[in-house]
């Protein structure tokens, strides 16, 4: 056991991967050193790679094989073209392999026998459902994939190569890149080495006639090698294609016959149609590189490499030379996504945005898909470095290179901020920590989103509950919230009441207002006698929020049972504690998170939105996303606050218990009263918080610093 620990550490050590994994190791051999839950996670899932054990290829006999049976289907879907030159045995664990993982999707297997003079033909014939087809002669990897082509009956192609093994999802992925974003053209896959070494993550082509598998030899599951994106190329041993578009272009080009670089000049041919070329990270699988083609660049043939390399650079020298870029001086970064050109934001908040559980990452999320539309390439680093499911997947399905695991930003940033145009940087401690290094180490303009004052939340908190305590940590937020402030290029914020406290406060700063974003979506208005009781929504690791439930539960909610005998309330929100569980009761119900596919209804059948807020600060989104649905809100002044809010136009506003009563019994019991204030509503929320507006004040701000 020790000896194996002491070839892990000089492994690790080798590896540059620092005293991190040496406390996993001390943990894992030896039970020393101390790692808490997040630590564990972070790097059991930085070691998850996966390996292919290659023995169970090699054992394989002729005799004994297992029958495969595919289903049979008429019109498919996907078209999955197989190519092969003997290595039967690579052959058959291939389609066992597509046989197992490909679930839900109709699709078909060509394989194309390229003359093979092995047990190949055999083989196949333990094979059901498939179309198989014998070449008369040996057309290789070109002719091959293009007369399996011509067969095909499926609406996309994929070409696959046969010493591959894929994983769960491959398929599923490829296709959905199609279905989920637009002007796509081709996608590829993420190829692994059985070894559970990346292969490639997309390629590059340089304009000094270099091209890389990017990721060679790295972890796969690394943030840099997991978000989808634009490529220059993707190796043809996985990639996938409309077939109209492999059509109009002819398939791949003969003068690639018989391999190796008809896979980059497709590319770049789909390129010239003003379609997108697409790595998807999700689609995996191993691949047993060398097998078809052997390693000699001198024989065989890999021969062709060096070959067919000279035939693309004379056909696309012209627009390498204005689009690409060169190793020697540019390097992968801006390369490896095709961003040469485009604006690189650092996006920086507390976590990746569970956007459906709180207000705070709500918006970041729209703000990071407005610069994701607006065409900037998009670099997403969560304070807390966590690699929280969904949401992380969510943004890197966008386009957005999401950091997570032990990354080092001190080194990230002295290492790529000459790359880096604007730097966003939300909450005051992520800004205390990031925005000298962002300052120190690059040319970016910094914009300060608090998405609230902090220490004005804090001091009305202080203010309600009466605590002289809390009268140093208001003054140590003011301080730390001042320097950021003070530091950044310009501040932005939700609500125009704290950009004028904001200036008071602190002098000769910049700080503007940015619209919230909150759209309306399919409103379709309940009946106003099929609406039932009050509703509030809202995250509870708020204080804002607990303690308006409290109030609400300890003063207003029994003088409402007077008034109103059946009245109902229901609390939803995401963290909620202990102290708030214990209220549940059966006319005051406390249920927890709810998803955002049922928001809707819950909105819809509910007949009032209550925010009872007696502190807080910024924008309340969750009284703009209420509006939006046509839903009317009792509020207080602290909740109405920066939205612009019209007391009896388009919400009812109440600070004291007594008003408060009055405003949900007017709502619930007179119906013109309750569609007035609903039609307003969502009225405001159109003229006020569109993505448009949002869009546009974005381009106002960059172009003023």
């Amino acid at each position: 056991m020790k000896k194996l620990y002491r070839q892990a550490v000089f492994l690790f050590k080798k590896e540059g991967l620092g005293k991190v994994m040496l406390r996993v190791f001390n943990y894992v051999f030896f039970g020393k050193g101390v790692l808490n839950r997040k630590e564990i996670k972070i790097w059991r899932d930085k070691l998850k790679v996966g390996t292919f054990d290659v023995r169970l290829v090699k054992t394989l006999n002729v005799n004994t094989l297992e029958k495969i049976e595919f289903l049979g289907n008429e019109n498919p879907k996907v078209s999955i073209i197989i190519p092969v030159f003997n290595n039967w045995k690579y052959t058959y664990n291939c389609l066992q392999s597509l046989n197992k993982n490909i679930q839900g999707i109709s699709y078909e297997i060509i394989v194309v026998d390229d003359g093979s003079t092995d047990e190949t033909e055999i083989v196949l014939g333990k094979v059901g459902n498939i179309v198989y087809i014998k070449n008369e002669k040996n057309l290789g990897f070109v002719g091959s994939c293009n007369v399996g082509a011509k067969v095909a009956k499926g609406e996309y192609l994929v070409f696959l190569n046969n010493d591959t093994s894929i994983k769960k999802k491959w398929l599923e992925a490829l296709l959905e890149t199609f279905q989920n974003n637009k002007n796509i053209g081709l996608v590829g896959s993420k190829l692994i080495y059985p070894d559970g070494k990346l292969q490639e993550a997309g390629g590059i082509v340089w304009k000094n006639e270099n091209a890389w598998n990017y990721g060679r030899f790295q972890n796969p599951n690394d943030p840099e090698f997991n978000y989808l994106k634009d490529v220059d190329y993707c190796s043809g041993a996985s990639i996938m294609i409309p077939k109209n578009v492999f059509e109009k272009l002819n398939g791949f080009d003969p003068i690639f016959s018989p391999g190796y670089f008809e896979d980059t000049d497709l590319a770049f041919r789909v390129r010239q149609l003003r379609l997108r070329s697409v790595y998807q990270p999700k689609s995996e699988l191993f691949h047993f590189e060398g097998i078809s083609s052997g390693n000699s660049l001198k024989s065989g043939m890999k021969k062709y490499q060096e070959i067919n390399k000279d035939k693309f650079f004379a056909r696309w020298w012209d627009i390498l030379e204005k689009e690409n870029m060169n190793d020697d001086t540019d390097g992968p970064f801006l390369a490896r996504d095709k961003s040469k050109g485009r604006k690189v934001v650092l996006f920086m908040d507390n976590g990746v945005p569970t956007f459906d559980r709180d207000a705070g990452s709500f918006i970041a999320f729209q703000y990071i898909k407005i610069l994701n539309s607006l065409n900037y390439k998009v670099i997403f680093w969560p304070h807390n470095l966590e690699k929280i499911e969904p949401y992380t997947e969510t943004l890197q399905q966008m386009g957005i290179e999401t950091i997570y695991g032990c990354e080092n930003f001190s080194k990230f940033v002295k290492k790529n901020g000459k790359f880096i145009d604007f730097a966003f940087l939300s909450r005051p401690h992520v800004a205390e920590e990031y925005m000298d290094i962002v300052r120190q180490n690059s040319d970016a303009k910094i914009l300060y989103i608090p998405h609230d004052l902090h220490f004005l939340r804090e001091m009305r908190s202080a203010q309600v509950s009466g605590s002289a305590m809390m009268e140093k940590e208001v003054n140590g937020t003011k301080k730390l919230e001042e320097s950021a402030i003070k530091k950044a290029d310009n501040s932005l914020f939700f609500s125009d009441k704290e950009v004028e406290i904001v200036k008071n406060e602190f002098p000769g700063v910049l700080a503007e207002v940015t619209p919230w974003i909150q759209e309306i979506e399919n409103y379709n208005p309940a009946r106003f006698e099929d609406r039932k009781g009050l509703i509030f929504i809202g995250g509870y690791n708020h204080k804002p929020n607990v303690d308006a439930v409290k109030w609400f539960h300890r003063e207003i909610f029994p003088k409402i049972l007077e008034k109103i005998p059946d009245a109902e309330v229901t609390f939803y929100g995401s963290h909620t504690p202990k102290e708030i569980m214990d209220l549940s009761a059966d006319n005051f119900k406390i249920a927890g998170f709810v998803a955002e596919k049922d928001v809707k209804g819950v909105f819809n059948s509910a007949k009032i939105f209550i925010a009872p807020l007696r502190f807080g600060a910024g924008f309340k989104g969750k009284i703009a996303k209420a509006m939006s649905n046509g839903l009317p809100v009792v509020t207080t002044d602290i909740g109405a606050e920066g939205i612009g809010l019209t007391d009896g136009e388009n919400t009812l506003i109440a600070n004291d218990v007594e008003s408060y009563v009055e405003n949900i019994e007017k709502l619930y019991k007179n119906e013109e009263v309750w569609r007035k204030i609903s039609k307003n509503s969502i009225e405001h929320i159109q003229r006020n918080f569109s993505i448009e507006n949002a869009k546009q004040r974005i381009i106002e701000i960059f172009e003023k610093i």
